[in-house]
């Protein structure tokens, strides 16, 4: 009440904010939201629920809005009290539409029938007197009762101030309301009232009412507004003249038509069977003791007399057919207004007693068709009134259109700018925690290398009883994606796998390292970079998607994000290091795609979908990836191959690339065909076409009798293919699978875990593990009808996969894939695998069909059950994968390959003999490089003594070398090869400081300094790289780019420190071929280290003596170290990349310069050329490390301080230690000499 009381005191305040303010939807809102709150306390001062104060609270202020507006003398304040009303109606509409009748009217204390609504018969505070109030049910109109009281205070200005028009402080000269606007008002609210019940009795199920313990809220107005109407009737039949009524009776008068037409309907909807039983009752009773009745039934039935007699068979109804439930009162009230409706020429149906015998029927079926006409009367007037309401809810939603519209505007930019705040101070609080948790990341990392550092085999705190001493495969991809590097790695198997005396490994490599405890508590690297992704907020995500990384034996799921990322910190792929794409297909599904990086390793990522995959090549498209190579197509390869200038080996290797075929994807392995038949024989001749398999068959059917088995399979499965994704086959298995895959490798970890798990934790039985080539080539090709298989690439190069690291028989292998039979027929093993004879016509003809499951296109989801689904699920990933065709017509053979000859006489000398490189096999080849013991007479090119001092020679490209003073090196930044990325640094000076310079520039610049008190014994370059070896036996690596080819150098600080050597560096070697730098000490060992991780992979010897020369095969892998021998002799030793020992040898005279020659294995017998100190050139076998031959002249009699083979190995150069070049050229190939280009001093 004191709210409503502060409410009269400011009413000239307020009803302007009405207009303005949006006052009252405010109000309508806050309603709207009460009354679906749930779970409110109660109130201690009202008992009440908080939502039922709430409600009873906005009902007051919203009835006193009402009268003010109503009782207002200004017009536009009438309409806005109809617009409120309708604003109400529209609500409670909404709330029913959504809720329900039931559910709205049910709702407990916050429905909107209980809000507090003032009755005919209470009487009204104060406060309360004014000109309208609110309705519950559906929507509220004002009483209309209470606009006697206004009239009166109008015309006769004697009655009591309404709170709108004579509070006190009221102006003087307030307006009074004209007659006829008062009659106009009146009858809209007549009509606003008489609508509303309407729609409540129409929109109300005659069923639930009738459940209802008590009449409705709208009800009880219906019986108020009958009293109000049955008033103003009995005013209206008093006659009286003008001049005698009062200004109450004038308004009557005024709309009589309209008082008797809403009388009618109101008494037909009262007393209608379809009303609540009470309230027909109360109102049988209103209308008995009415004390003008008599006279308001003849005025009212003149309107219409219809009406009035459906009026009389209703009370007709209630009195005779609902008698049980009356009591005596109730049953005299309907006599006695049935016998006034009689005396009022009424017509009225006779009491049931007085029915005719057999017309009882007939007299109740009047009283039901009058029943039906009201029921459809009545709804065509709901539907007028649902129509006015209607058009009244378009013109309520249009009128403030543009006042809602620019709300919007105004809350959306408020909106934005909060949202921009929020967003500033999230990114300041996001990136402070980001920044924390990256420099833990980075300090984690830094942890791990140091320990790494630290605790390996020739470190300071190696603990030798918890370091692993295991190796298994390394991934990194070496020259034509060869892969030979091993890499220290925890077996993790179970001990009773190994033999007793081995089984400490086990035991040793699960204890951690004492180190460890650094970094406990710590959480995982994948769990802080996930968190980090997360808290991405300044890089700038382009696109992101669901893939998995698939590697062999494991699949791993999660999101690929492209973008722009300032810190590194969980596994991301440099676009910088992106050197090709390659789409690919990943269980028979195209939604795959293979990135290859400049550090040799390679990503398999799928998809979902083949969408997702085209929207991220789309996205690395426009993407800034300066090392992104343009791939070789098809026709150029091929053209390559036939001509002659790559090898059968690159040449498959390059089909298995284009084919789709991945190291990543144990399915999808590449594969490389059985040469060989005969692996029993003495001596092998790989002149003999016996020695070889036939290449135009299948390997399954190698001899002709296994041919009609499997034509039969293909007939009984033509037959019996019915069901969808069936299909006759002549192979039930494939050639190529993760099962041959793993049984060629499973003496290789990881591989070896891998085996193990695909056979459910055990080892095969010993016959059927791989443990001899010709048992694998007899059930391949003859014994078996389903153990039939192809090779795998690491037959031709990786000697680990077999027992005694059969170095040899790799090497020969290899020759064999390389020899002239095989090219000439290599191009039907293609058509088999990768050609024209995969599918249709010619591949039945091949008998070269394999299982519907193993083709591109194999839908498992067609057709069958869920169990067939799955079934064919389980063979896409166990039977194997075709590769994908890469041709549909015959592949032309080879054109470069001549007849077959002797394989030890040379091409251009055919009576000229080679020396045997084994007596076990014959046709292997030397080759044709520059001292090829193939060439009896090498020439003796060039003979010059140098203008400038020079003592290093470097290969700049095909045709150009480098004429380098000394301790000058080459280094190229990037993978462009020429002058353009080439640079020049220095590191003889005495400051500690490297200098550089472009090589078309002659300006040097300070490039790194090295620590104080340290002395550069050494440096070498790969690319973008620079490692130093110290006098103390550290090693600096420095990682150097530049942003654009030509521009300055940049350095990365700080440098990578690697710790092994006790003392002074003297020589490394680093091949970017195979990513390993060598480095030698004067303690006398060799250390291998990864030049992609920057860590130590293992050390060779101990023998306190210097090593002073490292060399390094670019094509095998193998490197050799020569050591002096006192001071007339040297140690050479030949190792493999992974340390094993090929053989060594003492040569006569010191050993000055030491040089590989890099032709294609294979193809030739590559040689180690060494200088002597009395000035000859000995080369030897990479093979055995026989001595083949010496090269020797008497214009150069001085020791050859650098030796260096032209890229194509036709021409050997050398540098003696007084300035002299010579050059050495093969007879056997015309070609030029090479440019040479000499690097002034820096």
């Amino acid at each position: 009440m004191v709210l409503l009381d502060l409410l009269h005191k400011n009413t000239e305040l307020i009803i302007p904010l009405i207009h303005k303010a949006y006052f009252v939807d405010s109000l309508l809102c806050t309603l709207k939201s009460s009354l679906h709150t749930e779970g409110v306390g109660v109130s201690d001062l009202t008992g009440e629920s908080e939502c039922e104060v709430v409600v009873s609270d906005i009902t007051e202020i919203l009835s006193w809005i009402v009268n003010c507006l109503v009782a207002s003398t200004q017009h536009k304040n009438f309409l806005l009290s109809l617009e409120v009303l309708h604003h109400l109606n529209l609500l409670c509409r909404g709330e029913s539409a959504v809720c329900g009748v039931e559910k709205t009217s049910m709702t407990g204390s916050s429905s909107l029938h209980n809000m507090k609504l003032a009755s005919p018969g209470t009487p009204r505070e104060e406060s309360d007197s004014g000109v309208g109030s609110v309705l519950a049910n559906y929507t509220t109109i004002p009483f209309t009762k209470s606009l006697h009281n206004i009239s009166d205070q109008l015309f006769l200005s004697q009655s009591r101030s309404s709170p709108a028009l004579g509070s006190e402080g009221s102006k003087k000269d307030d307006k009074v309301l004209a007659h006829s606007e008062l009659v106009d008002r009146f009858k809209v609210l007549i009509q606003k009232a008489t609508d509303f019940l309407f729609m409540s009795a129409w929109s109300s199920v005659e069923s639930v009412a009738c459940a209802l313990p008590s009449a409705s809220a709208s009800e009880n107005f219906s019986l108020f507004l009958l009293e109000l109407l049955l008033s103003a009737a009995a005013a209206i039949t008093q006659r009286k003249g003008n001049s005698e009524r009062c200004g109450w009776e004038r308004v009557l008068w005024g709309c009589q038509d309209t008082l008797r037409l809403h009388l009618n309907h109101l008494l037909a909807l009262v007393t209608s069977p379809r009303t609540h039983l009470q309230t027909r009752v109360r109102a049988a009773q209103v209308l008995s003791k009415h004390p003008r009745l008599h006279a308001i039934i003849n005025c009212t039935a003149k309107a219409n007399p219809q009406l009035m007699y459906k009026v009389g068979i209703f009370i007709h109804e209630l009195r005779y057919q609902n008698e049980s439930r009356l009591d005596a009162p109730a049953t005299r009230c309907c006599e006695s207004l049935l016998q006034m409706m009689e005396e009022c020429s009424i017509q009225v149906l006779p009491p049931p007693e007085t029915f005719p015998p057999h017309g009882a029927m007939k007299e109740w079926s009047v009283v039901t068709e009058e029943k039906k006409q009201w029921q459809d009367e009545s709804a065509k007037i709901a539907i007028l009134v649902v129509d006015r309401c209607t058009k009244q809810d378009e013109r309520l939603m249009t009128k403030n259109t543009q006042v809602y519209e620019a709300v919007a505007q105004e809350c959306s930019r408020l909106t934005r700018s909060v949202v921009d705040r929020q967003n500033v101070e999230r990114k300041l609080v996001l990136g402070g925690i980001k920044h924390t948790q990256c420099h833990h990341v980075h300090l984690t990392h830094r942890w791990r290398d140091l320990l790494e550092t630290l605790t390996h085999e020739r470190a300071t705190w190696h603990f030798q009883h918890s370091y692993p001493r295991s190796w298994q495969l390394d991934q990194t991809e070496g020259p034509l994606r060869i892969r030979k590097r091993l890499c220290r790695g925890r077996l993790l198997i179970q001990s009773r796998y190994l033999v007793p005396e081995y089984r400490q490994k086990i035991e040793i490599e699960s204890q951690p390292s004492p180190l460890e405890s650094v970094l406990q508590g710590s959480a995982t690297e994948s769990e802080m970079a996930v968190m980090i992704e997360r808290l991405n907020v300044s890089e700038r995500i382009i696109h992101m998607s669901s893939a998995s990384v698939v590697s062999p034996g494991m699949e791993q799921c999660g999101e690929i994000l492209s973008g722009t990322c300032s810190e590194v910190v969980s596994v991301t792929w440099p676009l910088d290091t992106v050197r090709e794409i390659h789409i690919r297909r990943y269980q028979l599904q195209d939604c795959a795609l293979e990135l290859f990086l400049t550090s040799g390793h390679s990503v398999l990522l799928a998809f979902t979908d083949t969408q997702h995959r085209n929207q991220i090549i789309g996205v690395l498209s426009m993407s800034d990836m300066p090392n992104l190579l343009s791939k070789a197509t098809l026709p150029e390869v091929t053209a390559q191959w036939r001509e002659g200038h790559i090898t059968n080996f690159e040449y498959l290797t390059q089909l298995n690339k284009l084919a789709g075929r991945s190291f990543n994807d144990l399915m999808q392995y590449p594969v490389f065909p059985f040469v060989l038949s005969n692996y029993t024989a003495d001596i092998l001749s790989l002149n003999d076409p016996s020695s070889f398999r036939n290449l135009k068959r299948p390997i399954a059917v190698q001899h002709q009798v296994k041919e009609q088995h499997y034509i039969n399979n293909y007939e009984i499965t033509s037959q019996i293919s019915q069901g969808p994704g069936d299909g006759p086959y002549h192979y039930g298995s494939h050639y190529s699978n993760s099962g041959i895959v793993l049984h060629f490798l499973v003496r290789l970890p990881p591989f070896t875990q891998l085996f193990l798990r695909y056979q459910d934790g055990n080892f095969d039985i010993p016959d059927r593990t791989f443990h001899s080539m010709q048992t694998t080539w007899r059930l391949a090709s003859s014994d078996s009808t389903t153990d039939f298989k192809e090779l795998i690439p690491e037959f031709f190069f990786l000697p680990e996969v077999f027992l005694n690291s059969e170095g040899v028989f790799v090497l020969v292998h290899r020759a064999a894939l390389e020899s002239p039979l095989v090219t000439h027929n290599l191009h039907h093993w293609i058509d088999l695998v990768f050609g024209y004879k995969q599918t249709g016509k010619a591949a039945v003809e091949a008998i070269n069909v394999f299982h519907p499951a193993t083709y591109f296109g194999y839908d498992v989801e067609d057709g069958g059950d869920e169990i067939s689904r799955e079934a064919r699920k389980a063979m896409i990933k166990t039977y194997g994968q075709t590769p994908q065709q890469l041709f549909t017509n015959p592949h032309p053979p080879a054109s470069h390959a001549g007849p077959i000859q002797n394989p030890q006489a040379s091409p251009l000398c055919p009576h000229c003999t080679a020396p045997e490189v084994l007596h076990e096999v014959r046709g292997l080849r030397w080759g044709t490089y520059a001292g090829s013991p193939a060439d009896e007479r090498p020439i003796l090119a060039l003979v010059q003594t140098l203008k400038t001092p020079a003592t290093c020679l470097a290969c700049l490209s095909h045709t150009e070398l480098l004429l380098m003073p000394p301790r000058t090196h080459l280094l190229n930044i990037g993978l462009s090869k020429g002058t353009s990325g080439a640079y020049i640094l220095s590191s003889h000076h005495q400051d500690g400081i490297i200098r550089c310079c472009r090589l078309k520039d002659n300006t040097p610049q300070p490039l790194i300094s090295v620590p104080p008190n340290e002395q550069v014994t050494w440096c070498v370059c790969g690319t973008n790289q620079v490692w130093i070896g110290l006098a103390s036996g550290q090693i600096l690596v420095y990682l150097v780019s530049a942003s654009h080819v030509g521009e300055e150098l940049m350095v990365s600080l700080p440098p990578t420190l690697l710790l092994a050597h006790t003392a002074p560096i003297t020589t490394m070697y680093l091949s970017n071929a195979f990513n390993i730098c060598i480095s030698g000490g004067k303690d006398g060992m060799c250390v291998l280290w990864d030049a992609n991780r920057l860590s130590y992979v293992r050390s060779i010897g101990w023998s306190g003596v210097e090593v002073s020369l490292l060399a390094m095969s670019e094509t095998l892998g193998d490197w050799a170290s020569v050591t002096p021998l006192g001071s007339m002799a040297s140690v050479l030793r030949l190792y493999t990349i992974n340390g094993a020992l090929v053989d060594s040898a003492v040569t006569p005279a010191p050993i000055t310069a030491l040089a590989f020659t890099s032709s294609p294995e294979g193809t030739a017998i590559n040689v180690i050329a060494t200088s002597m100190a009395d000035g000859v050139i000995r080369l030897w076998s990479v093979w055995d490390l026989r001595a083949v031959r010496e090269l020797k002249t008497d214009r150069a009699r001085q020791p050859i301080a650098s030796l260096q083979y032209s890229q194509d190995n036709l021409h050997l150069c050398g540098i003696t230690e007084s300035g002299i070049l010579v050059v050495w050229e093969s007879s056997l190939v015309k070609t030029k000499i090479p440019k040479f280009i000499t690097v002034p001093p820096v």
